[in-house]
């Protein structure tokens, strides 16, 4: 194995999403690039949430903005972060009910010079589907507007 990478995990769970905390870290640990130094930058609003007193996460207080702006802010959030972020490898978001069920290795990471550096998954709800499924928005006014049979 290459150089043991420091890698971020953003992580948000605000409100009844703090229920999802303990089950991703536990399976984060056992299977996400197991054999790199991980650490979680858990925004919540949360006074106790399981595992914050280990060394590697490091909980931050994040009021719950309630939906849709616990979703729309959520690289703001990261920013007050900033400092702290840029000392990593790779930052990786995920979202508070996602579960890793068999191992992610080095093979997923982005070449820098390679779609800009940026890995994706797709949703499982969207996984198998055509694209007249997908939730597009279909209002030619906005910036966001994909046409009926596009994406």
């Amino acid at each position: 194995m290459a150089k043991k990478l420091n890698i971020a995990i953003l992580y948000i769970c605000t409100g009844k999403y703090t229920v999802f905390w303990k089950d991703f870290y536990k399976s984060c640990e056992k299977y996400f690039l197991k054999n790199h130094k991980k650490s979680y930058f858990v925004f919540t609003d949360s006074p106790d949430i399981d595992y914050d007193n280990k060394k590697e996460v490091k909980k931050i207080y994040q009021k719950k903005l309630g939906w849709p702006f616990d979703t729309l802010m959520r690289f703001d959030m990261f920013l007050t972060q900033k400092e702290e972020l840029k000392k990593y490898d790779y930052l990786f978001f995920c979202n508070a009910n996602l579960l890793f069920k068999k191992e992610i290795k080095e093979d997923i990471l982005p070449d820098k010079y390679a779609h800009g550096g940026i890995v994706v998954t797709q949703h499982p709800g969207y996984y198998d589907k055509t694209n007249l499924e997908f939730t597009y928005d279909r209002n030619p006014a906005s910036s966001a507007y994909i046409p009926m049979g596009g994406g």
